[in-house]
């Protein structure tokens, strides 16, 4: 890691550990998930072609 505090810069994508910008998706019942309601916990997001 080149030391650089913020967000990942673009097309090196992210490493275990990097900050993250503001993230809000539905979740599997459609309702609203705000990534920064976790802050400080581990959070695992997976991604699925088939459910978007």
């Amino acid at each position: 890691m080149s030391g650089a505090e913020g967000p990942a810069a673009p097309g090196r994508g992210l490493r275990i550990g990097d900050p993250v910008g503001g993230l809000r998706l539905p979740d599997h019942l459609g309702r609203p998930w705000d990534l920064a309601d976790h802050r400080g916990r581990p959070v695992l997001l997976v991604f699925h072609r088939h459910l978007m």
